[in-house]
Formats: structure tokens, sequence, C-alpha cells
């Protein structure tokens, strides 16, 4: 048994290994039916579970990861002329893709005087690897990545 800390460590309470688990695959449930909630879950789980690099609770990333998959070969399942891609965003000051490989950018769009619109925060380029900078498509070097991904699927088999 372990005794896990809630509410500003004013309450304590023992639960059993099972107990735990079922805790952890409700949050990692709650974080996918709820998008909005995958922080505050995360962070719940982290009171409960191993830290992962990057901040992600181990049991709870697993589930969360496991619970995705099923969801989405469900999905597809249901469309079979559309397939369904979860994006995972990385942070770009800790991690960065692969030489020359085209992702989605996240950039701090204040730096444009357009934090009003959010849309244009996202563009398609590469990292340079050599050059240790961002480019967008258009080969022009942009600084205030914040975040990136591989780019999806192509909604069309």
């Amino acid at each position: 048994m372990k005794e896990y800390f809630a509410m500003r460590e004013t309450h304590s309470f023992t639960i059993a290994e099972e107990q735990r688990q079922m805790i952890i695959l409700a949050l990692a449930r709650l974080a996918i039916d709820r998008p909005g909630w995958l922080h505050a879950c995360n962070e719940t789980a982290l009171q409960m579970d191993n830290r992962l690099p990057g901040g992600k609770a181990e049991m709870f990333h697993n589930f969360l990861k496991l619970r995705i998959s099923n969801v989405v070969e469900r999905l597809e399942g249901q469309l079979p002329t559309h397939r369904v891609s979860m994006i995972e965003w990385r942070n770009a000051a800790r991690d960065v893709p692969e030489n020359n490989r085209t992702v989605m950018l996240h950039c701090d769009t204040t730096r444009f005087g357009e934090a009003d619109k959010p849309d244009l925060a996202v563009w398609i380029g590469w990292y340079d690897h050599t050059e240790k900078c961002w480019y967008d498509v258009e080969a022009n070097q942009i600084s205030g990545v914040t975040y990136w991904a591989k780019m999806p699927q192509s909604p069309v088999p």
C-alpha cells in the first residue's frame, strides 16, 4: 500500500495498487473524452505515478496512448473513406524533427503583432540541423517556433 497526497497535502489516503491503476486509467479516459483536461489529468496522475521526461505521468501516458489507438482503430472502421490522425505537438525547445523533414510548426504570433489571430500560429516548415534554425515552406528563416508536429496522414487512403 502506498500513501498519496491530495488537496495541497491537507488530506492523505491509502489505496491498493489496483485502485491506483483504475484511477489513472479513469484519468486517461477523461483526458480523451475532454481533450481540454489533458494537462489537469496529467498533473493529477503525477501525484500517484512515475514522472517521465517531459513531465508526463508514466502509466497515465501509456494508458492514454493505448486508449487513443483503440479509439482511432474503432473510428477508422466506421469511416472507411477517411483516416483519423492524432497530432502530437512536441516542444521545440526540447526536441527537433529529423533534418529537413517537413512538419507543422506552431509560432508565437505576438512577434507578428497578430496575437488575436491564432490561425496564423500554425505553419508548414522544417528544421535545418546544420544552420540550427527553422524555415517555412518558402525557405524563409523563421523564429519564435514553440511547438512542432509531424504532418498528419492524408484523409484519403
